[in-house]
């Protein structure tokens, strides 16, 4: 990927308990060129996933009703599947033993080598390793962001990891508000988790965000037609943002602010609002 000109790297890091891995993967990222390290806090632990329990009879195995589906679509398996099998984790491969080299291997070492000590001293100590960007990955609380601030962190991506973690989680949508009225202008805003269409970009922005992360959207696309599926997937939210500026008569995302939502009958007091 670092052979494509003009490829922004970032690199996503898991934090691992074994140093001299997660030393190694810091090496390699720096020494492709990465200028992004975006460290994910929020899964350390797996949450309680039900959904994954339901659809795998155990770790990465699908359950009968599923690998019945996909044999149900046969020229989706001749394009995703059959020319280069299952992914694997290709980060951490070198690390494992050779009987392990399976998504199913790697998952299992993932789980077995996460640092559910991480903490805010630990962070601080990567801020002083990594000579580049910076971001924190998984952030709902203001004072979380106080301190992200006060570390010299780079950005924040504000994220309930999808809602697979933490049940009863607040949507990142509201907590945006309070981050970014104490982060705002101090370090980069991304969020993260539910955005499924072009107007949900318009919003994020307009609370505060400086940009959005789009990993399911496009991962569908990549499921169903590789690279111009997830292409696709981009093109589709870029035109409905284009028309929801339009249908609001703004030129710029960049002008929106929270004005442009209506939030509560406190936005137009002469209104009463339906509910």
């Amino acid at each position: 990927m670092a052979a494509v000109p003009e490829v922004n790297l970032w690199f996503q890091l898991y934090c691992l308990r074994d140093r001299a891995v997660r030393e190694d993967l810091l090496q390699r990222a720096d020494a492709v060129g990465c200028k992004t390290l975006l460290l994910t806090s929020d899964a350390v632990l797996l949450g309680n996933r039900e959904w994954d329990r339901r659809n795998f009879a155990r770790p990465r195995q699908l359950s009968l009703r599923n690998k019945l589906d996909v044999l149900c679509h046969p020229r989706w398996m001749a394009q995703a599947l059959w020319p280069h099998g299952l992914p694997t984790l290709g980060n951490i491969e070198r690390y494992l033993p050779a009987e392990q080299r399976t998504i199913e291997g790697a998952a299992q070492f993932i789980g077995s080598q996460m640092d559910t000590g991480l903490d805010w001293d630990a962070l601080a100590r990567l801020r002083e390793r990594w000579p580049h960007r910076l971001l924190l990955k998984g952030v709902l609380h203001p004072a979380d962001a106080e301190k992200a601030v006060a570390l010299g962190l780079d950005g924040l991506v504000v994220s309930n990891h999808g809602g697979r973690q933490l049940d009863g989680v607040p949507a990142s949508l509201d907590c945006l508000p309070a981050i970014a009225a104490v982060a705002k202008g101090k370090l980069a805003l991304l969020l993260d988790s539910g955005i499924r269409r072009g107007s949900d970009i318009l919003k994020a922005c307009a609370l505060g965000a400086d940009a959005v992360l789009l990993g399911r959207s496009t991962l569908y696309g990549v499921a169903v037609g590789g690279q111009a599926g997830a292409g696709h997937a981009l093109d589709l939210l870029a035109q409905e943002l284009r028309l929801a500026l339009s249908l609001l008569g703004t030129a710029d995302l960049k002008l929106l602010d929270s004005r442009a939502l209506i939030t509560t009958s406190s936005t137009f007091p002469d209104c009463e609002l339906s509910r």
